[in-house]
């Protein structure tokens, strides 16, 4: 669920990595709402993958 919260850190995602990842809204919004839902104990693995497909440096 998108909350204020999770809007404000998909917008510092998008900020600081749009320049150097070319990460669009959408990946920062999924990247925070899964950092969301790391920090509440849950393991999803395949959401890690995206969030390090997201943030991970161009080649």
């Amino acid at each position: 669920m998108l909350n204020n919260k999770i809007a404000k850190a998909g917008g510092l995602f998008r900020h600081q990595f749009f320049s150097s990842h070319g990460v669009g809204l959408a990946d920062a919004l999924i990247a925070a709402i899964t950092e969301s839902i790391n920090a509440q104990h849950f393991h999803f693995p395949m959401l890690n993958d995206l969030v390090r497909l997201c943030t991970r440096p161009q080649e």
